[in-house]
């Protein structure tokens, strides 16, 4: 690789892991994805896969792990010290030339979107918080407190609420209730709700599995499913509450506003954005959702010390291996 400045950035996720490895000089670099990595879900296991990922790029690049000077690691609960040490250390071994820098995977996806900008991101994937960055450039949050905790709206949330609702009504004969038992039954492959309850709860994988449950919830309220409709309701107004008490910390009430989406239940559903979208104009003008062209692992270059801006995204040349 040479005496070029070398950054590996790191979107640890629950359901998969992004890494994208650049030059920050030349902009170029590769990119992967892999399974899901986040130790407060998996445990050592999330860690030590995280490790083969990191030396599975850097060999599909013919590269040395002694070449990285920076690794920025976006993780959500990355504050916990469950895991903390074991996945410093680990990394230290690993990049043994590499500054390290641990943040959320929620930054991430903020610092994608509006860069050093002052702005708000609604992130509602596995979970959901908001972040902003104000006017002096200070980072806020809004929820973003685990699926342990609530996370309100987020697509766990979903999947968990509809869980047990069903569990409660099981002997209804409404037929909503009865075509989302037979929806959920169908979706984990089982004969009967009872064993579809035990795959969701007893697999490694039960946080990600309950959260595919989301599109589920978003596709029957959408076609006028009362029980769906009403889960759906619930998380559109605690997700109104975070956007709302974020912009209050941020001072940025009232107006027109150009709020940042990121994560796969937000981004995906049409259904569910618009709902939200409807649920914010009762605190502002107009609403104008905003994305980035790029995913969430771009952002940890915004935090890198060869700091590499969004505008610089688009002339990167990035081979995804």
């Amino acid at each position: 690789m040479g005496a070029d400045h070398w950054i590996l950035s790191i979107d640890g996720g629950g359901t998969k892991t992004d890494l994208l490895l650049c030059n920050a000089e030349r902009l170029t670099g590769a990119q992967t994805t892999g399974e899901g990595t986040n130790p407060y879900i998996y445990g050592k296991k999330g860690i030590k896969s995280l490790v083969r990922q990191v030396t599975d790029i850097l060999n599909r690049v013919n590269s040395s792990s002694e070449d990285i000077h920076e690794c920025i690691i976006g993780m959500a609960g990355i504050s916990h010290r469950k895991y903390r040490n074991d996945l410093e250390n680990c990394m230290s071994l690993t990049l043994p030339n590499s500054s390290l820098r641990f943040t959320s995977d929620a930054e991430l996806a903020h610092r994608s979107i509006w860069g050093s900008h002052p702005g708000m991101t609604l992130i509602v994937g596995t979970g959901s918080i908001a972040l902003g960055t104000n006017n002096e450039g200070r980072v806020l949050r809004s929820g973003g407190f685990g699926y342990q905790m609530g996370d309100e709206g987020s697509g766990y949330w979903l999947g968990k609420v509809l869980l047990t609702e069903l569990i409660a009504a099981e002997r209804s004969t409404f037929e909503d209730v009865i075509e989302l038992i037979e929806k959920v039954t169908e979706q984990c492959g089982q004969a009967t709700f009872e064993n579809a309850l035990t795959v969701l709860s007893s697999s490694e994988n039960s946080i990600s599995r309950v959260a595919n449950l989301a599109p589920v919830v978003l596709s029957f309220a959408e076609n006028g499913n009362l029980l769906a409709s009403r889960i759906v309701s619930q998380g559109v107004e605690a997700l109104g509450v975070l956007i709302e008490e974020l912009s209050e910390k941020l001072g940025f009430n009232g107006g027109q506003k150009k709020i940042g989406i990121s994560g796969s239940v937000i981004s995906k559903s049409d259904f569910y954005r618009g709902l939200i979208k409807d649920q914010l104009l009762y605190q502002f003008d107009s609403v104008e959702w905003q994305q980035s062209d790029f995913p969430p692992v771009y952002g940890a270059l915004m935090l890198a010390k060869n700091r590499i801006l969004p505008t610089d995204f688009s002339r990167m040349i990035i081979q995804h291996v």
